[in-house]
């Protein structure tokens, strides 16, 4: 079967039925179509009712400024799988946004303005460069999520310990060393995953009192044997237990090896 080509014509074509078709269900969605730029949008009126923008998958590395800053009720922003450095300061004057992914990009660092984004629920920025997380994540008390995976974080961000509604942290593939030996006890956190990091170790205070019940600990430098005889397994693998209780009959996510470690 031969290859189908997209020509000029036909792209044009899309580009158009994506734009009326998107100011009618309020969603704009350019993915996947070799777009490099997005300057079009800059002419684009009435989007001010915009709910979702989505243009992952495309060869895009700047911002249409114009069209960006008239998304005043914007909610869900999808540049994953571009070729971003940065996140635009732009970003952090959408106020109403619930979801920024900027994963699949080329961004080492992160701006402290992030803290503006208060009604934020999932920052999702897996396989970038990135080395240190901004205290001003600190901010964002009504994020849910939160996915570092795949960068070149050294040090754990410890503050984020302090978020009154973050359960889920996926901070696999990075470069991290040690976790805080205190504050999961304030922390929300219930999934964990640490996979493919350098901990020799797991904070008792962590297992103790947090309300961890799903990690993955798995190629890390942690032994089976060793992590069995850390103080305070019992009382996380009570939690681990009743996790993979509810599981059966709730259809949850939940690993059922010992943390990766089997």
């Amino acid at each position: 079967m031969g290859c189908c080509v997209v020509s000029g014509e036909e792209n044009r074509k899309n580009l158009v039925d994506k734009i009326n078709r998107g100011k009618v269900i309020k969603s704009f969605n350019f993915d996947k179509m070799n777009l490099h730029n997005l300057k079009f949008t800059d002419s684009l009126s009435d989007v001010n009712d915009i709910k979702i923008f989505s243009a992952q998958n495309n060869n895009l590395y700047l911002i249409p400024q114009k069209f960006i800053s008239n998304l005043n009720n914007i909610k869900n922003i999808d540049f994953s799988f571009n070729y971003f450095e940065e996140i635009d300061e732009i970003f952090f004057t959408k106020i109403s946004l619930v979801t920024l992914n900027f994963s699949n990009n080329k961004i080492s660092e992160l701006s402290e303005n992030i803290k503006n984004l208060k009604n934020l629920k999932e920052l999702i920025l897996s396989h970038n460069q990135i080395i240190k997380f901004p205290i001003g994540v600190s901010y964002l008390h009504n994020l849910e999520i939160l996915e570092l995976s795949h960068n070149k974080i050294q040090n754990f961000p410890d503050f984020i310990l302090e978020l009154e509604k973050l359960e889920t942290v996926n901070i696999n593939n990075n470069n991290i060393s040690d976790l805080p030996e205190e504050k999961w006890s304030n922390s929300k956190i219930k999934n964990l995953d640490v996979s493919y990091n350098k901990l020799s170790a797991v904070p008792c205070d962590l297992l103790k009192n947090s309300m961890i019940s799903n990690m993955n600990l798995k190629s890390n430098m942690i032994t089976k044997r060793d992590f069995l005889k850390t103080n305070g397994y019992s009382e996380f693998e009570k939690r681990r237990k009743e996790r993979k209780d509810q599981a059966y009959y709730k259809n949850l996510d939940v690993e059922f090896n010992l943390c990766g470690l089997d």
